[in-house]
């Protein structure tokens, strides 16, 4: 599924993902002044292919899950 970015100056992370967003996924990227100023022709636009083979992790939620469980197993005192 393609993903349409709208990019933020003050978000320190955001140049890190929109990066490895480029990599891995089908996508566009806006300027904030053109999204809130465009006509969102961009909506009938291809999204450009991943610079790369490497697909985005579906597992993520799995990932965070276990490693939740993980932790809980290893404290001997909960708050």
């Amino acid at each position: 599924m393609p993903i349409v970015t709208v990019t933020r100056d003050d978000f320190a992370e955001g140049p890190v993902l929109v990066n490895q967003l480029q990599d891995c996924s089908y996508h566009q990227i806006l300027r904030l002044e053109a999204f809130a100023e465009g006509t969102w022709d961009f909506l009938n636009a291809a999204p450009m292919p991943p610079r790369t083979d490497q697909r985005l992790s579906k597992t993520g939620y799995d990932n965070i899950a276990g490693a939740i469980v993980e932790f809980l197993k290893n404290c001997s005192e909960l708050p």
